[in-house]
């Protein structure tokens, strides 16, 4: 059993990247490794700015033992009639090195045939790992890369490379470098290149050139340095800000750091976002998470520097502060209604309008929406004065320097302005959710201008040709989409998704004279149902269950999503295989162009009579049911209706010679079919015999 240590040393690389590359690397060498035959015992990866870095335990000194199974002749080809092995089965054998005597005879999806059973020594690891360690690197892959010198691209230009097999070196060539046994520790604390003796040795010889590589115990040191030097308060943990800080340093230690304390009258989203999206700090907090005069800065510098990193820290925060202490106070100066109009001069998108006109088409889409939600008379002067003042703090000053705080200062504005809280609170939550697991918008105004923004987002940059491409989309056209599907099923909203894209089309059309073609519609529809399909399939619920209510997904959201938990249960019980023979004799040689209406007086046969009768019963039970979302129930009619439908093809010759009595049989067919249509397309499930 041997150790391996695999270093890339780069130049500092963005903290998204080298979180990303830990996971990619754990994959990566997983799957290589078992592709490859290679055992070991245990892999770590690590992950600072300047290096990323695996380290294996208990890898084996071969590849594992590889027996190869080779197909041949048909079996009847192995022995003549006298039982001697034939020609072309000593040929077979002679071919592939192995004795005709340890020929083997195996069954087939198509039938049996010889096959001979081959042996293939392991070779050893470490030569293997000089050929495949140039390959995995390469398999690294990142959203944005550089290439600095050869053919490479990569996340940022690698400065030396470490590979260790024990004590011996693994070597390679990667791009026209070399690798080696030397690394490189902290930039500024240990400058120069350490030798790395044995992969053993490499975490406690790096922590002796001030990197601490394993991004767990860095984590531990942030967290643990910030409860020490909170005194008093507390640090506002931010957990995305403290993964992303995690990965700017590879010695971190705490500065607790003052502003003034006339800058706490500023709104504190308004601190916090300078702070941790600018600074990447970290607030100061009391015990009710009330803004104390202060920060914490995780710094990768010198502790002996601790006056000078505090002093310039203080000094950038308040020059932050200064200047949106100014923007707020100019922007305060009118109130946010008369911010509207200023929207006319700001450009939405090239071929859509400006922003004044798109508040115009949410305005409208809200108005829309008000039934669906049952808006009252008193709520519905509130969405209308939000949808008017959703998107006028993207004039203020506040939000042209700190892009971020749309919506939320915003909010603050409104209120500032004396508008109601209702209509502050719904120009913040029409941004929600902003990322897969934000939180939704709780309120009734909020849901519906949220829903409306976002359809109108989606439907215009498909109508100006920039629908997403394949892992493009520049717009989050998905996130949008994926958002206004969030809020209906949460919110259990009765609306069918395609009357609103066609709503918003019609908008586009009146206001813009920008027309659709079906493609477009098509288009559009298809986006929403993978939104639908994606959230579904998260959830964990299976590819047939999906299909079968992807249709229904857009007209009817909120039962389709009722109804497949339910779907999922059912196929799981015993009268399932029910439910599917009573569906597929009559879908078989159904006729959907005939249409469903049966005439009773052309029924000669008595199951004709019986099955109409059953159907129409069924329809009326299934009707009430799907009302009260009672779908095992439903599903359980509509199973029960296989014994009358077995009748009717045992006794019903659906073919007639007469053609009257023949289409009013498939029509019959046809209304059965319908019947079960209305919960699901049960076609997607496999037939039963």
């Amino acid at each position: 059993m041997a150790d391996f240590l695999l270093e890339i040393g780069t130049e500092e690389m963005p903290s998204s990247a080298a979180r990303q590359a830990v996971k990619d690397l754990e994959r990566i060498f997983r799957q290589e490794f078992q592709a490859n035959r290679l055992v070991f015992d245990e892999i770590r990866v690590y992950a600072t700015p300047r290096r990323l870095a695996v380290l294996l335990t208990g890898l084996g000194e071969r590849q594992k033992e590889a027996v190869l199974e080779i197909k041949g002749p048909p079996a009847n080809q192995h022995f003549d009639l006298n039982g001697n092995i034939t020609p072309a089965a000593k040929a077979f054998a002679e071919k592939h090195g192995v004795s005709p005597e340890s020929l083997v005879e195996k069954e087939t999806p198509k039938g049996s045939y010889i096959f001979a059973i081959k042996k293939e020594d392991g070779r050893k690891s470490f030569e293997v790992l000089k050929e495949l360690i140039p390959s995995l690197i390469k398999k690294l892959s990142f959203k944005k890369t550089m290439r600095w010198q050869g053919k490479l691209r990569f996340i940022r230009p690698i400065r030396w490379l470490v590979a260790l097999y024990d004590r011996q070196l693994i070597p390679f060539k990667l791009d026209g470098l070399e690798s080696g046994t030397n690394s490189r520790g902290h930039r500024f604390l240990s400058p120069g290149e350490l030798k790395i003796v044995e992969p053993s040795s490499y975490v406690e010889l790096l922590r002796s050139a001030k990197v601490i590589v394993s991004q767990e115990e860095r984590k531990k040191i942030i967290l643990n340095g910030l409860r020490e030097k909170a005194e008093r308060g507390q640090a506002l943990i931010n957990p995305d800000l403290l993964d992303e800080v995690v990965y700017l340093v590879e010695y971190p230690w705490i500065v607790r750091c003052n502003f003034p304390e006339e800058y706490l009258s500023l709104p504190s989203v308004v601190i916090v976002e300078v702070l941790e999206s600018h600074q990447r700090y970290f607030p100061w907090v009391d015990s009710n998470k009330k803004l104390l005069p202060g920060f914490f800065c995780v710094s990768n510098g010198s502790p002996e520097s601790e006056k000078t990193i505090k002093e310039g820290n203080e000094r950038v925060v308040k020059a932050r502060l200064e200047d949106a202490k100014f923007y707020y106070h100019e922007d305060l100066k009118e109130p946010l209604a008369s911010k509207v109009e200023r929207l006319r001069g700001v450009v939405f998108q090239e071929k859509l309008g400006n922003l004044w006109e798109k508040t115009e088409r949410v305005e409208k889409i809200s108005e829309y929406l008000a039934e669906k939600f049952n808006v009252d008379e008193e709520e519905f002067f509130s969405l209308k004065r939000a949808a008017q003042l959703a998107k006028a703090d993207l004039t203020t000053e506040m939000v042209k320097e700190f892009p971020e705080l749309q919506g939320v200062i915003g909010k603050e504005y409104a209120l500032k302005s004396g508008e109601p809280f209702e209509v502050a609170e719904a120009i913040y939550e029409h941004y929600l959710p902003r990322f897969p697991s934000d939180t939704l918008p709780k309120t009734k105004i909020g849901k519906i201008i949220s829903i409306a923004d976002k359809v109108d987002t989606v439907v215009g940059y498909f109508l100006a040709g920039f629908p997403p491409t394949g892992s493009e989309d520049p717009y989050s056209l998905r996130r949008q989409a994926q958002g206004v599907i969030r809020i209906v099923f949460d919110g259990r909203i009765d609306l069918s998704l395609v009357d609103l894209i066609k709503k918003s089309l019609s908008l586009y059309s009146e206001q813009l004279g920008i027309q659709a073609d079906n493609s477009i519609f098509e288009s559009l529809c298809d986006f929403f149902k993978a939104r639908v399909e994606r959230i579904w399939q998260k959830a964990g619920y299976g590819y047939l269950s999906v299909r079968s209510l992807l249709s229904r997904s857009l007209t009817h959201p909120v039962m389709a999503n009722s109804l497949i938990f339910q779907l999922e249960k059912a196929q799981k019980e015993s009268w399932w295989n029910d439910l599917l023979i009573a569906y597929y004799r009559p879908k078989n040689l159904s006729s959907p162009a005939l249409g469903v209406e049966v005439d009773p007086l052309l029924f000669s046969e008595k199951e004709e009579k019986l099955l109409y009768e059953a159907v129409m019963e069924a329809e009326r039970k299934i009707s009430d049911l799907i009302g009260k979302s009672e779908w095992r129930s439903a599903m359980l009619v509509l199973a029960n209706l296989r014994k009358v439908v077995d009748c009717f093809f045992d006794a019903v010759l659906v073919m007639s010679d007469d053609i009257k009595l023949q289409e009013n049989r498939l029509r019959l067919l046809n209304l059965t079919v319908d019947l079960f249509e209305k919960i699901a397309d049960f076609s997607v499930f496999p037939k039963v015999l």
